[in-house]
């Protein structure tokens, strides 16, 4: 495919033309940090909501009174709000890399908050249902978004330390919202969940407010439209010259560029590997986080409420993965390939560190289940779950990395995709958890998710050995079709 020709720092040689106060690479670092952690914040927001409701379900079952036959629907309103991640991203992470980041984050922030509202006025189980799946459709833009706002303001060395402090903020959230669900539950009933969320929502829609666009081609349309407000001489100056590629396009061509972007890199062999990894990783992973609430309040007599500390090992766990992600990467890129530069880093390059990831996460994962089923005392397999999640996290966050290289100049399309098939896994594979504890009982059922994991481990593993032999850099290169430049 062909592309444009890029600078040392990733970006195309078209954006370099920017000016210093146009360019968000020459931004002030105090401006950086404000519009990442609002992102920050805004992602974090989202991942809380989406676990909150699950130490509520009991409270939930009292309200509603499903039929036996509906039972289902119960777990389904937790993980039916990760399937609404599959839907938002699917197109609108991709359009952000032709029309800019900002008005879809503003727009999203905006139906977030509505939905988010509306769950905690349902009057039936069913409308609970839709209005989380909505909630989630919406919610799951800011997630895909969030990384690609990132990349646009920090050359590529600096991107994985920023996108691991961010996903360390961001990744503590479904572990400390069981935690805050439990406590409102238990304190003023599962509807001011909701309505606490509405306040916080109505917090991120402000602050979106506050952002400014970050996306290099929308900054170059912004000035172009200056530009043509100043006289012909002027409007005929270098830089102009340098923006009469980046036309407005149509609605309809944006759309079609954006899903063509998402089925381009969903249909590449090593991309497509990664992708379905990260599906069935994080469905895995869904498995733990929909069950543990429950699981602690059978296996030993939790309250809903103390049930919800039981995620905290997973918090613990979350942080440390994400610190020590970035340098333990690093360390096997310059043991396993020490000519390479930060400069020259490709998508295979983080493939053993994902490998041994999944492995830490298995371990952890066996020792969870045969503690549980051992009734050790409740602190081990609390431990057991942050070993766990320490693997999960860098697992998940090399994904996101590889995707990042994989997809030069176009981070919104890499990640929307990772979002899709990350949440596609985390609504469906969790479904059968219960039926599978109760068939098989913690210690065997835990082990048999750990081996499903340790499998998935051998997928980057063997992926690493193969582009050594092939001596490939396993770019997607887009095009110029794909980037939205008209063909004088």
């Amino acid at each position: 495919m062909s592309t444009d020709p890029e600078t040392p720092g990733g970006r195309s040689s078209t954006l370099a033309d920017l000016p210093n106060n146009l360019d968000p690479h020459q931004w002030p670092q105090s401006r950086k940090l404000l519009f990442v952690t609002i992102v920050c914040y805004a992602d974090g927001l989202t991942f809380l909501i989406s676990m909150m409701l699950a130490a509520s379900l009991s409270q939930i079952t009292q309200t509603f009174h499903p039929p036996k036959s509906h039972d289902w629907l119960v777990s389904f309103a937790v993980t039916v709000y990760i399937l609404g991640f599959a839907t938002g991203p699917l197109i609108l992470a991709p359009l952000t890399d032709f029309i800019g980041r900002v008005w879809i984050l503003r727009l999203t922030s905006l139906v977030y908050l509505i939905f988010t509202v509306a769950c905690g006025a349902s009057t039936s189980l069913e409308m609970l249902v839709a209005m989380r799946f909505f909630a989630g459709a919406a919610g799951g833009a800011p997630v895909a978004i969030g990384p690609a706002v990132v990349c646009d303001m920090y050359p590529r060395a600096e991107q994985e330390k920023v996108i691991a402090w961010c996903s360390a903020s961001i990744m503590l959230a479904p572990a400390l919202g069981p935690i805050l669900g439990g406590a409102i539950t238990g304190w003023i009933g599962w509807r001011w969940m909701f309505w606490i969320a509405g306040m916080l929502a109505g917090v991120c829609v402000a602050l979106m407010w506050v952002l400014k666009e970050t996306h290099g081609p929308t900054l170059l349309r912004n000035a172009e439209r200056k530009i043509a407000m100043n006289t012909e001489k002027k409007r005929k100056s270098a830089l102009s010259k340098a923006l009469s590629s980046w036309r407005d396009q149509s609605i309809s061509l944006n759309l079609r560029r954006a899903i063509s972007n998402s089925i381009t890199i969903s249909s590449y062999a090593p991309s497509f590997a990664i992708l379905f990894s990260s599906l069935v990783s994080n469905g895995l992973g869904n498995i733990i986080l929909s069950s543990l609430a429950t699981v602690f309040q059978t296996a030993y007599a939790f309250s809903p409420a103390k049930a919800g500390l039981s995620y905290l090992g997973l918090a613990a766990g979350e942080a440390f993965g994400l610190a020590v992600s970035p340098p333990v990467a690093r360390f096997l890129i310059k043991k396993l390939q020490p000519q390479v530069s930060n400069a020259e880093i490709y998508p295979q390059h983080t493939l053993p560190a994902m490998a041994i990831g999944g492995c830490v996460a298995s371990l952890g994962l066996v020792l969870y289940g045969w503690t549980c089923k051992a009734r050790l005392h409740w602190i081990i397999p609390i431990l057991s779950l942050g070993l766990f999640n320490m693997g999960y996290m860098g697992f998940k966050w090399t994904t996101q990395m590889y995707l990042i290289n994989a997809v030069p100049g176009f981070t919104g399309s890499g990640l929307g995709a990772h979002t899709v098939f990350h949440s596609v896994g985390g609504a469906f594979i969790p479904m059968p958890t219960f039926a599978m504890y109760s068939r098989i009982g913690y210690g065997w059922g835990n082990s048999v998710v750990a081996l499903l994991h340790l499998i998935l481990s051998a997928v980057p593993f063997a992926m690493y050995i193969k582009s050594r032999q092939l001596q490939d850099e396993w770019v997607i290169r887009l095009g110029k079709e794909h980037r939205g430049v008209d063909e004088a």
